[in-house]
């Protein structure tokens, strides 16, 4: 869920990771114990084995989108907002030590989930632009871009961004104005929803077996009050 901001960002994301790829987070041993299709495990007396914070959900993986080896076990989503201004703030102050402590080392996949809030009026245009730089094989570059401070989010800045990372420029544009585009970021905003998903930025942490295709992960449950962080 949606970590604390400020000065302690980097501090409580990397706790978070580190709890993650450890397997010490309850939310993480919920994870690697229970598949999403299958149905609940019970413990003694009936109850669910599970932390009453926890809910563990079914998120698709495609390898080839994800920042990272494909391969690695520990998942994380991102569900951002290219207006949003602590999504650049996490892509400025987070995002190269996340890289280079848990990406770059194989122990991390992440992926980028496009989450367009309507109070910004650039937002879906930009996700646009990033759905279809992922076609092209060029999400990260152009999200690199797209979140770079100052904010410069006009078709024009598209365009260049495009051109700059070597997307053919007919090609991009065929793909930001195609219905399909606008269609795969409904369809990805209403996953986002699926997984009580609320503004930007969020994280999902979830784990998976190599050969799967499907991550469980684990988001905090509605109504469930604070959670522990000595946990």
């Amino acid at each position: 869920n949606r970590l604390e901001r400020g000065g302690s960002y980097t501090g409580r994301f990397d706790w978070l990771a580190r709890r993650a790829t450890q397997r010490r987070h309850p939310c993480a041993r919920v994870a690697t114990l229970r598949r999403p299709d299958r149905a609940p495990d019970h413990g003694r007396g009936g109850r669910r084995n599970e932390p009453k914070f926890c809910a563990l959900v079914g998120v698709e993986f495609d390898p080839a989108a994800a920042l990272g080896d494909g391969r690695a076990q520990v998942v994380v989503y991102e569900f951002s907002d290219y207006e949003c201004p602590m999504c650049r703030h996490f892509a400025a102050e987070t995002f190269p030590r996340f890289e280079k402590d848990y990406v770059r080392t194989g122990r991390v996949a992440l992926v980028f989930r496009d989450n367009p809030l309507t109070v910004h009026p650039r937002a879906a245009s930009a996700a646009a632009a990033g759905a279809c730089a992922e076609t092209f094989g060029k999400r990260w570059p152009m999200t690199e871009r797209l979140l770079r401070d100052p904010v410069a989010l006009s078709d024009d800045d598209f365009r260049r961004h495009a051109r700059e990372i070597g997307i053919e420029s007919a090609g991009f544009e065929r793909c930001v104005s195609d219905p399909a585009t606008a269609g795969k970021i409904r369809q990805g905003l209403e996953e986002a929803k699926r997984l009580g998903v609320k503004g930007t930025p969020i994280f999902l942490i979830g784990v998976r077996r190599p050969e799967d295709r499907r991550v469980r992960a684990v988001r905090k449950k509605p109504h469930a009050g604070k959670m522990s962080l000595r946990t």
